[in-house]
Parts: C-alpha cells; structure tokens; sequence
C-alpha cells in the first residue's frame, strides 16, 4: 500500500507569501475573527492574510489577540485555507527570533 504524502509547509512571512507557495506556515496575532464566515485575520507584522477555516472545531485556539501558527495552503497571496492551527501564546517570541535568524544563517552557508 503506496504511502501519500503532503509537500511540507514552508516557513514564511505573510508580507512573503507568493502564489508559488502552496503550503506554508505562518505565525501571528489574530486581529479580527468572524465565526459566521469561518474565518479571522492574522497579522505577523509583515502583512495581514485572511485563514479559512473548514473546521468549526479549529475556533477553539481562534482568539482575537491570541498568537496562533497557521499551517495550511495558500488561496491567493493574501487568504490561507487552515490545515492545523496551534496556540502559541506560551512561545518566547525573543527565542524564537534568535533561533529563526541562526536557521537562516545556516541555511544560507550551505
């Protein structure tokens, strides 16, 4: 039995997000939730993108002002629909930073 797999989420910023990215991961503040849609808006600073929401269960960690990451596939450049959504309001963003800018360096030597 063939085993499917999905292509892995891309880490980005929303202000980066282009339509030759399908899946991607994306952190930020939920700044305005609209349950009758299924839908909110996150801004991490870099923009603000509309998350689609196929599960009703999914509004659990939607909170207006929670810090969330959103792993899903782009619509458009600006509209994500929601795969997995994970609450990171207990997340040291300082840390997080740091870790993230030393990825990248290292990525960028190889």
């Amino acid at each position: 039995m063939e085993k499917k797999s999905r292509q892995p989420a891309k880490y980005v910023q929303i202000g980066g997000i282009t339509n030759k990215h399908f899946r991607v991961k994306v952190m930020g503040t939920i700044v305005d939730v609209c349950e009758s849609e299924s839908s909110a808006v996150i801004d991490d600073g870099t923009g603000i993108a509309t998350i689609r929401l196929a599960d009703l269960e999914q509004f659990r960690d939607i909170i207006q002002g929670g810090r969330v990451q959103i792993i899903g596939k782009t619509i458009k450049e600006n509209e994500i629909e929601v795969e997995i959504v994970q609450d990171m309001s207990k997340l040291d963003l300082g840390l997080f930073e740091q870790v993230r800018y030393i990825d990248d360096k290292l990525l960028r030597e190889v």
